[in-house]
């Protein structure tokens, strides 16, 4: 679980019903909760049934985990600041509905984690996304004259 804070500008072009836009600004980001879950080979449970497919380890049966992750301050970050882009189109539906798609592009300036050991490799976050919907507007869309 994450909350986002985007402060951004919005730059239009184009007609009157179609219309073209590009996003950009800033993101400031708090990793609130995480859950850690997957499977491994279960090594605790030997599987030893005598044929010849068996192995050592118990693939059949994997030991499956789903649990709270447990923030460690000393080498979590969860706070997280970075620039935010989107480039899209938008088309006016009527005066009050307008439909858009969009691709958005965030790049975190800062690590997620602390620096708490020597040589340590920097991990900054990239997430990439495509938006779409329907917007209303208690204003109409369509230019003034």
């Amino acid at each position: 679980n994450y909350v986002q804070l985007p402060l951004m500008g919005h730059f239009m072009f184009g007609g009157k019903r179609l219309k073209g836009f590009l996003n950009a600004g800033l993101y400031a980001g708090y990793w609130i909760s995480a859950t850690v879950k997957g499977e491994m080979p279960n090594i605790l449970n030997i599987a030893n049934d005598g044929t010849a497919t068996s192995s050592v380890y118990d693939y059949e049966n994997p030991y499956s985990y789903n649990e709270k992750y447990t923030f460690n301050n000393i080498k979590d970050n969860r706070f997280e600041a970075g620039w935010i882009g989107g480039l899209g189109v938008s088309y006016n539906l009527s005066k009050r509905y307008q439909v858009f798609v969009e691709g958005r592009l965030l790049y975190s300036f800062t690590d997620q984690q602390k620096n708490y050991s020597i040589n340590q490799v920097p991990r900054y976050n990239t997430t990439s996304g495509i938006n779409a919907g329907v917007m209303m507007s208690l204003k109409n869309f369509s230019t003034k004259k």
